[in-house]
């Protein structure tokens, strides 16, 4: 391969990256963990903005930020897409119980702003089949997803 060549192939592959960049740039995504009552040991929350993470833990004393790969941020923009989120209800759960613990997820893409809380239900639970059992699980594919893309996964929390 010639110089100019390698050097075209670089271009290319730069200009790609750039261009994914820029797709991840139109999405926001904040979520919000509240454990319930007084124990805050399990809240946190964090903001994405383009590839810029912001990960906040209650207990701990600095927040930290990071940078993730357009791609990644990619990946969670088709989950949002492919979930339906812009869909949902704005509430799910026992919304009157005003301790119980609450998963909130904001999220801007295109310009348009969705926010939905899920409440944690009380014993007797959601029925599998319901409908809104559906949109429960297209709220938790986006949720694990912010999550993971956070270094999250393993946090406690109290969503169904």
């Amino acid at each position: 391969m010639c110089p100019v060549s390698a050097l075209g192939v670089l271009w290319v592959v730069a200009m790609l990256a750039l261009a994914l960049d820029a797709r991840a740039q139109d999405l926001a995504v904040t979520a919000r963990h509240f454990g319930g009552g007084l124990d805050v040991r399990h809240d946190w929350s964090v903001q994405l903005v383009g590839t810029e993470v912001t990960i906040e833990r209650s207990g701990k004393s600095a927040r930290r930020v990071r940078r993730v790969r357009g791609r990644d941020v990619n990946a969670l923009k088709r989950s949002i897409e492919e979930s339906g989120f812009s869909h949902l209800h704005s509430r799910y759960g026992c919304f009157q119980c005003s301790d119980n613990p609450v998963c909130s997820l904001m999220v801007t893409l295109g310009g348009v702003t969705k926010e939905v809380r899920l409440y944690q239900y009380m014993s007797s639970g959601l029925p599998l089949s319901s409908p809104e059992a559906e949109d429960v699980r297209r709220f938790m594919t986006v949720w694990r997803a912010v999550k993971r893309l956070a270094g999250l996964s393993g946090a406690k929390e109290f969503c169904p």
